[in-house]
């Protein structure tokens, strides 16, 4: 794992906190512009992955397919210390732009969502 962390040199870096624990509440940490960077490099697919793999993970990751835009997120929680809310990810429209977003907040996962989807419809990325 420490391994594939290095090589994406994703956040710190830091794995210490258990193998399979380290992202939740633990250990590595990462900004929100890194986190935006690194999905960044996922769209483009210009991570050191296969990219079949790459595919892979951009389709899980649809969150919301409409005529008009495809959303690929992906909500996190960080509930001790001060409850951190992640949303990241990147909005495909029908225009064929690409927006990368991730977004860190005082509260949860599903308020970063929220606060997204509010501001990309503000944008006027996202046509209801």
């Amino acid at each position: 794992m420490q391994k594939y962390v290095n090589r994406i040199d994703y956040g710190n870096r830091d794995i210490s906190g258990g193998i399979d624990t380290f992202w939740l509440n633990s250990s590595l940490k990462i900004s929100a512009v890194e986190q935006a960077d690194f999905i960044e490099k996922l769209v483009k697919e210009n991570l050191p992955f296969q990219k079949r793999t790459m595919k892979t993970v951009k389709r899980i990751m649809i969150d919301d397919e409409q005529d008009e835009y495809t959303i690929h997120g992906k909500t996190g929680s960080r509930l001790s210390d001060m409850g951190l809310g992640w949303y990241v990810g990147y909005v495909e429209t029908d225009k064929k732009d690409t927006w990368v977003f991730a977004t860190n907040v005082a509260g949860s996962g599903a308020f970063a969502k929220q606060l997204t989807l509010t501001t990309l419809e503000k944008m006027k990325i996202l046509n209801h």
